[in-house]
């Protein structure tokens, strides 16, 4: 039997640490293969050291911000990076919500939890700001921005802007295909287009109901209970003014 040297037992201790750490894995680096939206589980492959072809890890739970009541969810598709998570002990019994024993498992593959989010540099996401919230997509074409007292939408390049108890702008165009119920003054700068009915009702003492400082053409029925003030014209194919009937 070879005697140990004293000297070389540190050398000794290092070499077995680092072959056991081989083996705890703690955080690791995938891409995901397949999504199962229903179950919330995703198929994830990563390059292992030891092996030449990479490692597959089927059904690991997607990390979802969430609590009883409420969640918010950024579905992952197949390509999307992540980051798999390894719990030092099993996770049966909270994976599939049952009284499931524990099991004598430790940093094992299987207890895998995948955080979705990670990019890579050539993916990184661009215009990030630290003065406001957004919650938009990659490209940043469609996006809600909250900061300070204002909310800010992006639909398709246009820029939809509220501030609290301050107007409503809108760069673009505005389509509505429910009811729009509109509580104060409305001003419209350009073109506005109706299809369909119009009712317009007055208040105050005046009864003034709508100022138009431009044409206004309406291709359906136009209901007034008060006054229309127009500095322009108004084209309709027929009135009717106090129960009378006339054309143009």
């Amino acid at each position: 039997m070879t005697m140990l040297d004293r000297s070389e037992l540190p050398d000794l201790i290092a070499t077995g640490v680092q072959n056991a750490m081989l083996y705890a894995r703690t955080i690791l680096p995938a891409s995901v293969k397949r999504v199962d939206t229903t179950r919330n589980m995703v198929d994830v492959t990563f390059k292992s050291r030891k092996r030449t072809a990479d490692v597959t890890i089927t059904d690991v739970p997607i990390v979802y911000f969430s609590t009883q009541n409420f969640c918010t969810v950024t579905a992952p598709v197949v390509g999307d990076s992540c980051l798999l998570l390894i719990a030092d002990r099993d996770i049966d019994a909270i994976k599939y919500g049952s009284d499931i024993g524990v099991k004598p498992r430790c940093y094992d593959l299987t207890d895998a939890l995948a955080l979705i989010g990670f990019s890579p540099v050539t993916k990184a996401i661009t215009g990030v700001t630290a003065d406001k919230i957004q919650m938009r997509t990659r490209n940043g074409q469609c996006a809600l921005d909250v900061h300070g007292r204002k909310i800010e939408g992006v639909v398709d390049g246009d820029v939809i802007t509220k501030t609290t108890n301050a107007q409503l702008r809108v760069n673009g165009d505005l389509h509505v295909t429910e009811d729009a119920l509109i509580e104060g003054d409305t001003h419209v700068e350009g073109n506005t287009r109706i299809d369909g009915t119009l009712n317009v009702h007055g208040r105050g003492e005046d009864d003034l109901t709508a100022l138009i400082e431009g044409d206004l053409r309406i291709r359906g029925t136009l209901w007034v209970t008060g006054s229309i003030h127009a500095t322009g014209s108004v084209y309709a194919a027929s009135f009717v003014e106090n129960g009378i009937s006339d054309g143009e």
